[in-house]
């Protein structure tokens, strides 16, 4: 049992020169905005070519709120989850450096909430947002069609708890979307940790392959499982860069044991290479 109740933030009407934008997109009377990445030619793959028509939708980690105004278009009723700037980020938390990293990021945090806010004004978004960790979700949130959780787990240290308290409130479907990092070679569904003692990775934890994703969710009850790969431009580094979502939707009982002959249902293939 997750005991509690559910606050929902206030919103807020910040400045122009106190946001962040972390997607690229437009917004009325501004123009372009976003720095990191540019979904927009390629949306529905990176949300799993998912219907949100008459859908409530759980999304963890919104940013800037170009993926929440995308899903509330398309007609969902959209729930987000992001941290609050007192928590700052799940940092590494390095000798030396971790105060001066976290307080770094409590600042971005601050701008990147601003930036959500304005986008939320600018195009008159209904979405409600919680500022808490996903972990701690009370059950008085209520059940949810859809959970969304894109480029979230790898900087988070409790990965997989905030998949599993996901799991736990979508009734249908679950989609994570991530960045591939490297091949990982091992006999069974693995993460594989990215700060080491010779880099300075501060905000980022896990390599977590597809596989690894899709192992978890079926376990969770998310029987029907599928990866799509596919590409997203990042704008720092002028490249398109592989991404996956990863797709667990729920099977009724009357369809637990399905003709999967032409299925595009995705199963762990053990070994991974």
């Amino acid at each position: 049992m997750h005991s509690g109740t559910v606050q929902y933030a206030t919103p807020r009407f910040p400045n122009l020169a106190d946001c962040y934008f972390y997607h690229r997109m437009e917004l009325p009377d501004i123009g372009e905005v976003g720095e990191e990445w540019d979904l927009r030619q390629n949306v529905s793959t990176y949300l799993g070519e998912t219907n949100f028509a008459g859908k409530r939708v759980l999304e963890i980690g919104p940013a800037s709120g170009f993926l929440t105004a995308y899903m509330e278009r398309a007609g969902a009723d959209v729930v987000s989850v992001d941290l609050p700037v007192d928590y700052g980020w799940d940092i590494v938390p390095r000798p030396g450096m971790r105060e001066e990293f976290l307080q770094q990021r409590r600042r971005h945090l601050e701008r990147l909430h601003n930036g959500f806010w304005y986008t939320h004004q600018k195009l008159g978004l209904k979405s409600k947002v919680i500022y808490g960790r996903v972990q701690d979700l009370p059950d008085s949130v209520g059940k949810f069609d859809i959970a969304i959780i894109a480029a979230v787990l790898i900087h988070c240290r409790d990965a997989m708890g905030v998949l599993c308290r996901c799991c736990e409130l979508a009734t249908e479907r679950v989609v994570v979307s991530e960045a591939v990092w490297r091949k990982i070679m091992a006999p069974f569904p693995v993460m594989a940790l990215i700060p080491t003692p010779t880099n300075t990775a501060c905000d980022v934890w896990w390599n977590i392959p597809p596989e690894s994703v899709v192992s978890m969710l079926q376990i969770m009850g998310f029987q029907k499982t599928r990866v799509l790969n596919h590409q997203q431009w990042q704008c720092s580094t002028q490249k398109a860069i592989p991404v996956y979502a990863a797709i667990g939707e729920r099977v009724s009982s009357d369809s637990a044991n399905p003709d999967r002959s032409g299925s595009q249902d995705f199963q762990v293939q053990l070994p991974i290479t």
